[in-house]
């Protein structure tokens, strides 16, 4: 298995935030020494599995993985043996590192980081409940360069309530001119249960205006275009050679192991997820079991649906070549009415190598991938 990729979830923060609806916790951080003991368990009983040389990435996510101690990170991401070069991904968020941090991570074989802005307007961050400041923001920023990291990203959130069209471009800008090699822009999505949808629901800020969140969309691929970006992916875009490459392992539907509270897995077949109890996760690793809280196999057919709907977010679209290889059955044989009726729609296009959402398409990209569910 020589795509295997690995999940790290981290889900402590420090304060949780308007719009989050991640499994994070921001009042058990009296948990987080037991707790990296027992995600160090479950790492050891994957390690049959994890034969050197295998990983071809990794990816620290959560929560907020920074705001652990970085010896939590440094001695977990230690239990692994990567391929040569492998991509190690953590993702970050301002205010939760500084230089002498960064360079604990780097030092330690984390070679791309992702930082959470989100926005570099203070008005924005202050509706959104973030913890950090633009100044913050920038500073980090510059530290991780400063720090070693060549391969930096950013997260931006477009759509959000009171944010301008002229404050999201202005973000985008100050990210260029920061260097930063990757940015992904998301539209917002309301969750239930969140204190944004709370908010909205009381009429204490607006509804989400679908007309600006599209104008601002088209917007950021025009600006980042221009500035030399591709834009690989439905909402990420990267100087060429700095794409991520364990997201795309995901669209390409690669195996991965996820570890930790409420990390999922696509591993031999099955589809799987831990519990996301931090304590119930803690005391199952004491006893060495998999802390699998629902797990489905995955038969062809569904694994088929999967290839198609994962790959259909890559701006190149999903391979015929790839799709035959790996199920020994044309696409269009298994597809073909859902496919001729998107191009019909104008949704999709083919060229004869791949099949991918057309400029359309991309504003009604989940119309598109219910039809191959």
């Amino acid at each position: 298995m020589d795509n295997l990729r690995i999940y790290v979830h981290v889900p402590f923060c420090s304060q949780r935030c308007a719009y989050c609806d991640f499994v994070t916790y921001d009042d058990k951080s009296y948990l987080i020494d037991s707790y990296f003991k027992a995600a160090e368990r479950e790492v050891a009983l994957y390690l049959p599995d994890l034969k050197k040389g295998a990983l071809k990435s990794i990816f620290f996510g959560g929560g907020t993985p920074t705001f652990p101690d970085a010896s939590y990170l440094a001695g977990l991401v230690r239990k692994f043996n990567p391929k040569a070069g492998a991509e190690i991904s953590l993702e970050a968020n301002p205010g939760t590192v500084n230089r002498e941090k960064l360079q604990l991570y780097r030092e330690a074989g984390f070679n791309r980081i992702s930082f959470g802005v989100q926005s570099f307007d203070n008005d924005v961050l202050t509706v959104m409940g973030r913890i950090h400041d633009k100044t913050t923001a920038i500073r980090n920023i510059r530290e991780a360069f400063a720090a070693g990291f060549q391969n930096v990203s950013i997260d931006l959130i477009f759509g959000y309530p009171l944010q301008t069209k002229e404050k999201f471009r202005n973000s985008i800008q100050t990210a260029i001119e920061l260097g930063v090699k990757h940015l992904s822009c998301y539209s917002l999505k309301v969750s239930e249960g969140t204190p944004l949808e709370d908010m909205i629901r009381n009429r204490l800020l607006p509804e989400p205006d679908d007309e600006l969140d599209r104008e601002m969309y088209w917007m950021a691929v025009e600006v980042l275009k221009k500035a030399g970006f591709d834009h690989y992916e439905i909402s990420n875009f990267a100087y060429p050679g700095y794409e991520c490459n364990h997201n795309i392992g995901y669209w390409k539907l690669d195996d991965y192991i996820g570890i930790g509270a409420g990390a999922h897995s696509y591993f031999k077949n099955e589809r799987y997820s831990n519990t996301e109890n931090i304590a119930e996760y803690i005391k199952r690793l004491g006893q060495y079991e998999f802390p699998v809280a629902e797990s489905t196999v995955i038969d062809e057919k569904e694994s088929m649906k999967e290839f198609v709907i994962l790959g259909l977010r890559m701006i190149e679209g999903v391979s015929l070549v790839d799709f035959r290889e790996r199920y020994g059955v044309e696409l269009k044989v298994v597809f073909g009415n859902q496919i001729l009726s998107s191009i019909s729609d104008g949704l999709l296009s083919n060229n004869g190598k791949y099949i991918k959402l057309s400029p359309k398409g991309l504003d009604f990209a989940n119309q598109v991938m219910r039809k191959f569910m």
